[in-house]
């Protein structure tokens, strides 16, 4: 029995440094496994925040092109190519590029003495939601129900045809008639996405047999 106890404690010493040894490889493989997850993490994120800063280069890079561009553009000329009214009224289109949108914000915040970050707020908001500048429709028809902008869509394409933007315009009640007995509406959008003239404008007005086709076209002269 007493040779046994030796014997004992040796197999003892034997597993505990076995295991400690094995403690540590398992330690040291986890902490290599965890420093290669967080490398490919950061290497992911850097890509993310490399793929970010390209958008965000090109994009202002591609405004200030838009920019020298518009700036050459005096007006955009509108003509109505196609669509009849059933019972009477009207409908007309303006234009504006996004270029003419914040000059026109230039000269009010200089105007109304606005502040910085008032001036800013407004510039980047126009930035984000009238890439594509504005469209605004006027409508004059004979009814109230009819001159509710819930009937109208407005819908932009290239001169291909292929479609560049589409808005469902949302209910807004018409304004009482004028003189001449017609009820009339005004909507603004702003196109969120860049579209450059020329183009097609489409409005779409669900009580009339087919929709009103326009052409909007830069005026360099």
């Amino acid at each position: 029995m007493k040779q046994m106890k030796p014997l004992i404690f040796a197999v003892i010493i034997i597993t505990f440094y076995s295991c400690t040894s094995n403690s540590e490889k398992t330690l040291k493989n986890d902490s290599v496994e965890r420093n290669i997850a967080i490398t490919q993490f950061q290497d992911s994120i850097q890509k993310v925040n490399d793929s970010v800063r390209k958008v965000e280069e090109f994009a202002i890079a591609q405004l200030k092109k838009d920019s020298i561009e518009d700036s050459q553009i005096k007006r955009y000329s509108v003509e109505k190519i196609s669509g009849k009214h059933k019972y009477g009224g009207a409908t007309k289109i303006q234009y504006k590029s996004l270029f003419q949108l914040l000059s026109e914000i230039e000269k009010k915040a200089k105007k109304e003495m606005w502040t910085y970050e008032e001036k800013k707020s407004k510039i980047d908001a126009y930035k984000s939601f009238y890439k594509g500048g504005e469209i605004r429709l006027d409508i004059e028809r004979t009814t109230l129900g009819a001159a509710n902008t819930k009937y109208f869509s407005i819908i932009i394409k290239d001169l291909d045809e292929n479609e560049l933007y589409r808005k469902d315009l949302d209910s807004n009640i018409p304004e009482t008639p004028k003189s001449n007995d017609y009820w009339w509406n005004i909507s603004i959008e702003g196109i969120d996405k860049r579209i450059r003239a020329p183009f097609y404008v489409y409005v779409v007005d669900k009580l009339e047999d087919a929709p009103f086709k326009f052409e909007v076209t830069p005026v360099k002269n």
